[in-house]
């Protein structure tokens, strides 16, 4: 293991100057000059320096630190990313990470026990509507507390909750990029395809606030099936397509199977964006135009956040934006 000695015997500086760039709470009397810390911080990261956060959190009194995440039970390309970005970070910041998986009240209640049991523990949980009660009751007197909580806002929907961090995708943006590549390439009508419980959906709001002068239709996805055996594909052309925003790959790729036999076009007279760039869109017979996520990168500026969080540092709340991953069927 690497040592603040180490560093400074390696830099021809003094141990105290190395402990002063280094330490998480140094002496505000103690100046160090800018290149000299920079120095500092390149040669550590070079030999692999780790803080020994165990040591530093038992100091404070209490126990080691702690944090959770607690992630939905879904095995998709956008948890995988999360995972990765969280890991990436924790593996920069030195701290030790748990995960727990679930859906339910029981197995939030597990990942709650194990966390809030610490007083030097940070929590990161994507909030289920299955456990809304507890976030407003348990989780607020966790906070009340003393409790750190980073809170991963949820798919598609408004979350508020005061006193805690939210990270997230800015969706509005995300059904606003849509809404400008269809406008981009001539669609004179548009779809909006939504799950049923997501009529006043983000992406629904960003996708029809940039499409307030164009004929816009709004529904689920068997609704826009009917509509599209009701039209007639000769009346649209690859310079005047029919244009569809669904809000996740699987319902793109849902609706591009429907129309597969069919006289609609799929990158012709019919196209389709989705939302996810899920892993496979980029090798279908049509490749899917989808909405990127960040979420290995929220995944690391969660962690950041979280750190600052645990040294009782200001934090603010952020939506990252998303981006077009254009291809074929848009």
């Amino acid at each position: 293991m690497v040592k603040l000695k180490d560093i400074a015997d390696a830099l021809g500086v003094s141990l105290t100057v190395v402990s002063r760039v280094l330490n998480p709470k140094p002496d505000k009397y103690g100046f160090v000059a800018e290149a000299t810390r920079e120095l500092v911080l390149k040669k550590a990261a070079e030999m692999g320096y780790r803080r020994n956060r165990s040591a530093e959190f038992l100091a404070r009194g209490g126990r080691s630190a702690n944090i959770g995440v607690f992630l939905p039970l879904t095995a998709n390309s956008l948890i995988a990313e999360l995972i990765m970005g969280i890991s990436e970070g924790s593996n920069r910041h030195g701290f030790p990470v748990n995960y727990f998986f679930g859906f339910s009240e029981e197995s939030y209640m597990n990942f709650f026990r194990h966390v809030s049991g610490n007083a030097n523990s940070a929590m990161i949980t994507y909030p289920s509507l299955t456990c809304l009660r507890l976030l407003h009751g348990t989780v607020a007197q966790y906070i009340a507390e003393g409790g750190k909580v980073a809170f991963i806002a949820p798919y598609n929907f408004d979350f508020q909750y005061d006193g805690a961090l939210i990270m997230g995708v800015d969706n509005v943006l995300g059904g606003r990029i849509a809404a400008e590549r269809l406008i981009e390439r001539h669609c004179r009508h548009f779809l909006n395809c939504h799950p049923a419980e997501q009529l006043d959906g983000l992406r629904s709001r960003g996708f029809l606030q940039t499409l307030t002068a164009q004929p816009v239709e709004s529904d689920e996805p068997a609704g826009i099936l009917k509509q599209l055996r009701k039209w007639r594909p000769e009346d649209f052309s690859e310079n005047a397509p029919l244009g569809i925003f669904a809000h996740s790959d699987s319902v793109a790729l849902q609706l591009m199977r429907a129309v597969r036999d069919t006289r609609w076009r799929v990158g012709g007279n019919l196209l389709i964006i989705g939302y996810d760039n899920s892993f496979l869109t980029d090798q279908l017979p049509v490749t899917l135009t989808t909405i990127g996520q960040p979420f290995r990168q929220l995944g690391e500026t969660l962690m950041d956040r979280v750190v600052e969080l645990l040294y009782d540092r200001p934090v603010r709340s952020e939506m990252l934006a998303p981006f077009l991953v254009p291809r074929e069927s848009a």
